[in-house]
């Protein structure tokens, strides 16, 4: 049987002007996701006293007091 060819990423560009924000939350898609950053948007790993385990991550965009900020997200679909 033929492997399955995984979805393509779908990028997400978002905008933000002064007193604009997006609430902190947790996205339920991907595995990754962002002046520049990369970090996990689902899970991220925290070690424990019994070893490294998976909690949840939220994330948000404070309130823009003045300017601009453009953001851009990737959603990579069945990431392995």
């Amino acid at each position: 049987m033929p492997r399955r060819r995984p979805d393509p990423p779908d990028p997400l560009i978002l905008h933000y002007e002064a007193d604009d924000y997006n609430c902190l939350h947790q996205d339920l898609y991907g595995e990754l996701q962002g002046e520049a950053v990369i970090f996990a948007v689902h899970h991220r790993p925290l070690r424990g006293t019994r070893g490294v385990y998976r909690v949840n991550l939220r994330h948000g965009v404070s309130r823009i007091r003045s300017g601009r900020r453009d953001t851009l997200g990737v959603i990579f679909h069945d990431a392995a």
